[in-house]
């Protein structure tokens, strides 16, 4: 392995017709431009990291809202984007004060908070998908599903984080002799980077499917099988659930414009033209994580918390949805469904069907246990089950 520093300053009139693809890869536009660039994503990736800040502030500050295990998952998610984005800011902040890129530290620490944001952020879309999955497939059969305690969250977290750490540190200092590590695109940003024909193979067959590809295969993999299998729940009931799946399609479809310019396009043969090209997909892909920020605040519980922490306790939201929903879990159905909740906190679904409610159509039996799934998950406020009149309170006054 050759050796070679994480940050070359090379520039585009530097390049000529011996200039490798890799060469073009690297070579940076004037400073003025590079100052721009900087001073653009500082911002962005500032605006991002404030809102995501105050997301885990709104989640852990209200305890019936960080005690849900899948809120928890929702703060697993969102951490990894926080941490990039802050970090990202901090980064291009301190390249645009000193009108050039800070160094190979630097570069360095830029690539691996960035492999570990991404690889985090994949892997725990995996682990929630999992989860869902396993929901969905259990009441589709109107069998037992106990909801994950929050320590078990957070071992799947704690595991999660170490693998992305663990990646994200062999790629940035080579430190088990993989082909492989991070270096400058363009003069703007430090990520991984292929040097060579084997680190190129690696980087596509070694690297992307153990930080990307296989992660979401696998939540394709799930999607796909609810789909075929019907177990989605009734009409209605599906917001919570698409919101959850939608985190994945956000990250997704964000990222991918990025990963193109730079992997596909860039050293292609002729590649990008203009380094502003790979600039405008880095900011669309920055702005992930406020589009995370959003989609998460559909949810109801969530979403009241955040306005009670912008609005410092002055403004609450949801309090009526949320007493109907205390109503609903405290009061025993007639079909024999029982809902238990244990010390932690975690809800527990048991199909504790009598005999005749047994010979009852599949269809009855798994709306009442995706009913209790929408509890465990929270229900999204655009969309909220009808209570039962009662006939006798109609006329009441």
């Amino acid at each position: 392995m050759p050796e070679w520093n994480r940050y070359n300053d090379i520039r585009l009139w530097d390049l000529n017709e011996n200039s490798t693809r890799f060469d073009h890869a690297s070579a940076g536009p004037t400073d003025d431009e590079l100052y721009i660039q900087w001073i653009g994503t500082a911002t962005i990736a500032g605006v991002v990291a404030f809102f995501s800040f105050l997301l885990i502030v709104s989640i852990l500050r209200v305890r019936e809202v960080r005690n849900k295990s899948f809120n928890c998952y929702i703060l697993a998610v969102v951490f990894p984007d926080f941490q990039f984005s802050l970090s990202c800011s901090i980064t291009c902040g301190l390249n645009a004060a000193y009108r050039h890129y800070v160094g190979e530290a630097m570069c360095g620490w830029q690539t691996w908070y960035a492999i570990f944001g991404f690889a985090a952020n994949c892997w725990m879309n995996a682990v929630i998908s999992h989860q869902l999955f396993t929901m969905l497939k259990v009441s589709h059969s109107s069998g037992g599903y106990t909801a994950p305690t929050i320590r078990h969250v957070g071992k799947q977290t704690l595991v999660v984080y170490t693998y992305a750490a663990c990646l994200a540190s062999a790629c940035t200092w080579n430190v088990w002799g993989i082909p492989f590590k991070g270096g400058i695109y363009q003069g703007y940003a430090c990520l991984v980077k292929d040097y060579d024909d084997p680190s190129t193979i690696f980087f596509w067959l070694g690297f992307l499917p153990f930080c990307v590809f296989i992660p979401m295969a696998y939540v394709i993999w799930c999607i796909v099988r609810v789909y075929r299998w019907g177990m989605l729940p009734p009409p209605g009931q599906r917001s919570t659930l698409y919101m959850y799946f939608s985190l994945i399609f956000v990250f997704v479809f964000m990222w991918l414009p990025f990963i193109l310019i730079t992997f596909v396009w860039g050293p292609a043969s002729p590649g990008v033209d203009s380094t502003w090209v790979l600039w405008i997909g880095a900011q669309f892909s920055h702005l992930q994580g406020l589009a995370s920020v959003w989609t998460i605040l559909f949810k109801s519980d969530i979403r009241s918390a955040f306005v009670g922490t912008i609005s410092c306790g002055k403004m609450k939201l949801g309090s009526r949805s949320r007493s109907r929903s205390r109503s609903r879990s405290r009061s025993t159905t007639n079909t024999g469904t029982e809902r238990t909740r244990n010390i932690s906190g975690s809800i527990q679904l048991y199909s504790m069907a009598s005999q005749p409610s047994r010979t009852e159509s599949l269809e009855n039996r798994q709306t009442s246990a995706l009913e209790s799934i929408n509890e465990v998950l929270g229900s999204v406020s655009r969309v909220e089950p009808r209570e039962p009149r009662d006939p006798g309170g109609e006329d009441k006054a």
